[in-house]
């Protein structure tokens, strides 16, 4: 039959190995063979869409890498120019942020407390643990905005 390929020039042809022949047969991308005949041209045009399609999925997936390392080069550059800092080190100055805040806070009773005791309005009161809230807010921010710099 001249419009057929038996297997083992097939073989020979493509590199697969005659296993492989049947299951790309059997996923539909030529006929299978008929007592180890393929036929020649539906197989040849199945061969090459199975190329084309492993070249287009390697395509694909060399772009994910290149996607990949770029987005991890960049990364690397934003933590070099500080644009980004490691997470540890944003979390240990939040603890310390907290911990200085916790602090300040804490002494508002002690500051305050004489001069609350003799006061009896509590608009009075109130402006005056506002005050010192305010107070130790601010303080804190400013904290924080120097060691920015």
């Amino acid at each position: 039959m001249a419009d057929t390929i038996h297997a083992d020039k097939l073989c020979a042809l493509t590199g697969l190995t005659d296993r492989r022949h049947r299951q790309l047969a059997k996923a539909g991308y030529f006929p299978p063979p008929d007592k180890s005949e393929y036929q020649l041209a539906a197989t040849i045009k199945g061969l090459f869409q199975y190329y084309r399609e492993q070249k287009e999925k390697r395509g694909n997936s060399d772009e994910r890498i290149k996607k990949a390392r770029a987005e991890k080069l960049e990364i690397g550059n934003e933590v070099l120019r500080r644009d980004l800092l490691p997470a540890e080190e944003v979390r240990r100055d939040i603890m310390r942020g907290f911990v200085e805040l916790k602090s300040q806070l804490l002494t508002i009773p002690r500051r305050v407390s004489q001069s609350l005791a003799i006061a009896t309005d509590p608009v009075t009161i109130e402006e005056s643990l506002n005050k010192e809230i305010v107070g130790v807010l601010e303080a804190t921010s400013r904290q924080f905005a120097e060691r920015d710099k």
